[in-house]
């Protein structure tokens, strides 16, 4: 399968899946449903988000979108909120009088405010970025909320009334909540991956408490995750979840007993089926509120041995209709192919196959969309087109139809997968790619229902055949050589040949019309994806690059032009065999229309399927797959918005205990307005103005200045105070980042003064930065730091590199780094692959680090080294939980090859390889394909690299800038170049 992305005409704005909560289309009312004791005993499927009133008569919830409110014993739900938005996580303020929540109606997450009984929402916070809701302070004065705004999620508090937020917490930190008896504030410790069941590892969430400003407190230590932490009144009992169970995937509820020195924990209860989510208790904490097996329950802590009650959930309202999705697509084809006349064009989208006009414009669906169907390829005389169907009969098959859409006929009949067919020029029989003789061969199959034929039987993968237009000989892309190359055969599997071979991988060769030409796809290894069209003449000539940026060329009837898929899946056209990086567009539209609840059903089983047929572990990590498809189609089908469609998905996915899987894509039609940063922290302060008695303003307190960033380039510094943006002077409920929103890169006016009054204050232009910039500059200042450390600390003896990501660019910045002069004066190396998120080019780094000096070379003028990069001097790794994948492959190949000594925490254990693909709804979808396992058999997926030295970075290092796992790898470096004493010789005997 080839990597797709599918874009919107209407609405092009992907967000990370953390932030997706969203939902496509306005929101209908939730289908009648009836009492617990008839229709639903089980209660309502998809209610989420449950919060209960401070008098404890009532619960809040989310479901289809909108916020609902019902009797805390169930009943009737009230609908509070009716927006084509997503509206979640309501918070009742300790008074009862109002509903904070969470909402993506200004393009994305942000705190809003409405009155209990219902109303007009106010939005709190504007950035265009993540804010959550966490929950009010116990004086109900403000609202707690988690935010990215600072590059990793960080508690704030915002006004009821609005105003500019303020940091709490120094440290990461999620769902906050605050003492009511000492004011202390208990979080979640973000580092797990939350779609992820059953994880053991490093990365694991953790609960921390903090006082407003300080430096937190770690309440639990292990390697399970801890989630959700709720203080109980008298600020004696800290209630959580932790993952348990006999799958280790099933949260339940846990008390610490803050009380005694020992600080206890008693797991409350043992349920299985993934136990607990979305936690929430009464005033009184006597009774537990959870979303269980998709449905809000409660339990009642008095009773020793209680069991799960459900809360029936009743929502009687007039229905809408049902929601249609309507969508014009023009890109995310992803296979094409030209008639022979060069009339038409036929390409795939979106798993079905669509036909149009050689020209472009609207094209008409050959199948139906969401069926599986790939590589359509027409027939010589373009009657029929033949292409081969993942879905149809539950593995890859071959099919023809006629381009009526009539006549469809099956043609292979395998439980192995048979694909990527190409025609005969008399039209008589296909040639293809099978693995029922257990890897990739070509065969042969005839239209006149004669068995297949087998051509190759290589033990390599040989695949993508094409037949010459004279019939005479097959060309195909076979891994002979340890890669993809392209090789020749007769039509009748003799006289192989290779034809074209780079270290690069050249795939799906296509014939020119008179046969001299093959066009091809070359795909570079190190570190990219990128796919390039070749084209080679005469059967091994040198290739001739025709465009930068493609795959899946064939040619025009006349020869003359290539058409091929460009970025984004675009049909595009190039002349051939020119040297250009580019090609004319052939635009089409794809318009669609189906129910949304349609849409969902059928990308779920695409998904489903997916991961049957091609997830690396057949054994699914223990997991029955097909009772997850039993367990989670009935609440797939009851979904109306996107927004829950990719949560129960995800819920789905994690079922497999693996990383790297995931689902997403666009989910909401409001535009996002990028946030513009100042490169500075705000203390928001309000003071009274001299000028008018009573009238409240605000300052902001410069706390800290980024080196580097926007304020510091306008000499903006640490004890300043911001009062005025663009001419207007701050009051005491504005919002500084509202003024901010479309202005990076612009120049904005801030009125700045050294003194508190404001007395002294000038106008200073900035020009605000992207939240990337910011992640650019703090990582250069971050590595700048390490380095300068590195060389003080070492006298220059030991030298530093971090390899930001597993990719070609840091490759490259990798071998400049270790061939400088700073680095090969160096006696020691200490090698860094902390926050790493992966890639693919250990093997360059492993090879580079175990070369061995062999030769000298010499000139006149000059002398140097064979091989001209290596390193042959004591090594010192650096790893953390955030090591992720590839990082992880490094990590375990430099500890069994011995290369150094390995220092910090253990790598999280998230290395499997995975493809992404695209769901007939448009959705991207990532599923796992490839497990990578050490020498003795242990699959690196779940089992991180142990380092030989373990140091932790606790959360006052984070805070004050210390980096202990980086000083104790130069303390090892130099103490593995200290000069060895020589051994005492033994005393003689007198």
């Amino acid at each position: 399968m080839k990597c797709l992305v599918v874009s919107f005409l209407i609405l092009a704005l992907p967000l990370p899946l953390l932030a997706q909560e969203a939902k496509a289309g306005p929101a209908p009312a939730s289908s009648a449903a009836r009492p617990a004791s008839t229709a639903r005993p089980a209660g309502l499927l998809g209610a989420r988000y449950p919060h209960v009133s401070p008098d404890g008569r009532q619960i809040a919830f989310s479901l289809h979108g909108d916020l609902w409110v019902m009797p805390a014993e169930g009943g009737r739900a009230t609908r509070l909120t009716l927006n084509e938005a997503n509206d979640v996580k309501p918070r009742w303020s300790p008074d009862g009088k109002k509903i904070a929540f969470t909402s993506d109606r200004s393009g994305n997450f942000d705190v809003w405010i409405m009155p209990a009984d219902g109303g007009v929402p106010t939005q709190l916070t504007f950035y265009s970025g993540t804010d959550h809701v966490c929950g009010f302070t116990p004086d109900g004065r403000w609202i707690l909320f988690q935010s990215s705004r600072s590059g990793r999620y960080r508690i704030y508090r915002v006004s009821v009334k609005g105003g500019t937020p303020t940091p709490v917490t120094l440290d990461s930190g999620m769902y906050a909540t605050m003492a009511k008896v000492d004011g202390w504030i208990y979080y979640q410790y973000p580092g797990s991956d939350s779609k992820r069941k059953g994880y053991r590892g490093s990365a694991n969430d953790e609960i921390y408490r903090c006082r407003p400003g300080e430096v937190p407190e770690r309440l639990t230590r292990n390697d399970r995750n801890d989630r959700l932490p709720h203080i109980s009144p008298d600020g004696k009992k800290l209630y959580f979840l932790r993952e348990t169970g006999k799958s280790g995937t099933d949260y339940n509820l846990h008390v610490m007993d803050l009380s005694t020195k020992e600080r206890k924990v008693t797991q409350l209860t043992s349920l299985d089926d993934d136990g607990m989510s979305y936690l929430t208790f009464d005033p009184a904490f006597t009774k537990a509120y959870f979303v269980w097996k998709f449905r809000i329950y409660s339990l009642d802590l008095t009773k020793k041995g209680a069991k799960p009650v459900p809360v029936p959930v009743d929502i009687v309202e007039d229905t809408r209709r049902e929601p249609v999705a309507e969508r014009t697509l023009t890109s995310g084809a992803d296979g094409l192919d030209l008639s022979r006349d060069g009339k038409r064009i036929v390409f795939s989208l979106g798993g079905g196959l669509w036909l149009m006009d050689s020209g472009g414009g609207e094209a008409r669906p050959l199948t139906p969309v969401g069926s599986g169907d790939h590589a359509p390829r027409f027939s010589p005389d373009g009657r029929r087109v033949a292409f081969y169907s993942t879905d149809r009969t539950g593995n890859p098959d071959l099919f023809v139809i006629d381009v009526t859409g009539e006549n469809l006929r099956r043609l292979t009949f395998h439980e192995r997968g048979d694909f990527f067919q190409s025609w005969s020029p008399d039209g008589s029989y296909l040639v293809f790619t099978s693995e029922r003789a257990g890897n990739k061969d070509i065969w042969k199959v005839a239209l006149d229902g004669t068995p297949p034929e087998q051509l190759t039987k290589t033990p390599y993968n040989d695949d993508d055949p094409c037949v010459s237009p004279d019939g005479r000989f097959i060309a195909f892309d076979s891994w002979a050589n340890g890669r993809a190359d392209i090789y020749l055969m007769n039509a009748d599997g003799s006289g192989v040949r290779l034809v074209y071979g780079t270290p690069a991988q050249e795939e799906s060769p296509r014939f020119s019309p008179d046969g001299r030409l093959l066009v091809f796809t070359r795909t570079q290894t190190s570190g990219t994806t990128r796919g390039r069209l070749v084209v080679v003449t005469d059967f091994g000539g040198s290739g001739e690059i025709v465009v930068g940026k493609g795959s899946g060329g064939t040619f025009t009837p006349d020869g003359r032009e290539i058409l091929y898929l460009g970025p984004r899946g675009r049909i595009k056209a190039v002349p051939a065999p020119q040297g250009i990086l580019g090609g004319r567009t052939i635009s089409f539209i794809a318009k669609q229309t189906m129910p949304l609840r349609e849409q969902f059903t059928r990308a779920f089983q695409e998904a489903w399927k997916t991961i049957r047929d091609r997830f690396y572990d057949p054994r699914f990590h223990g997991v029955n797959w097909n009772a997850v498809k039993a367990k989670y189609e009935p609440i797939i089908t009851s979904v109306k918005t996107r927004m829950e469609f990719y949560y129960y998905m995800t819920e789905m996915i994690g079922e497999l205990k693996a990383s790297h899987q995931g689902i997403g894509g666009t989910i909401t039609d409001t535009p996002n307005h990028p946030t513009g940063g100042l490169g500075c922290e705000l203390i928001p302060e309000v003071y009274a103005a001299p000028e008018g008695p009573g009238r409240r303003m605000l300052r902001l307190r410069v706390a800290k200045v980024d080196v580097g960033g926007p304020a510091d380039q306008a000499w903006i510094r640490e004890g300043d105070y911001v009062f005025g943006i663009a001419g207007k002077r701050l009051t005491e409920y504005d919002n500084l980042l509202r003024y901010l929103t479309d202005k990076i890169g612009e120049e904005v006016k801030l009125l700045v003064g050294t003194k508190p009054d404001g007395s002294d204050a000038r106008e200073v232009t900035v020009k605000p930065e992207s939240s990337t910039a910011r992640r650019r500059r703090e990582y250069r200042r971050w590595v700048d730091r390490n380095r300068s450390l590195t060389r003080e600390r070492s006298r220059r003896k030991v030298a530093y590199i971090h390899i930001q990501a597993m990719n070609g660019t840091s490759l490259r910045r990798f071998q400049a780094e270790l061939g400088s002069p700073t680095t090969q004066r160096a006696k020691a190396l200490v090698l860094d692959v902390r926050n790493n998120p992966g890639g693919n080019i250990h093997q360059q780094l492993i090879d580079i680090l175990s070369r061995r000096h062999y030769a000298n070379n010499r000139t006149r003028t000059r002398r140097g080294k064979s091989p001209s990069l290596y390193w042959e001097r004591p090594i010192v790794l650096l790893v953390n939980e955030r090591s992720f994948s590839d990082a992880e492959v490094f990590a375990h190949a430099f500890k069994t090859l011995g290369l150094g000594t390995i220092v910090g925490v253990p790598t999280p254990g998230a290395v499997i390889g995975t493809i992404n693909t695209t769901l007939s709804d448009g959705s991207r979808f990532r599923v796992t394909l490839s497990g990578f396992y050490n020498l003795d058999g242990t699959d690196q997926e779940g089992h991180g690299c142990v380092p030989d030295v373990v140091v932790e970075v606790t959360a006052k290092d984070r805070i004050e800038g210390n980096d202990p796992q980086l000083e104790k790898a130069i303390e090892i470096a130099l103490a593995k170049i200290a000069p060895r004493k020589p051994a005492k010789k033994p005393a003689k005997k007198p």
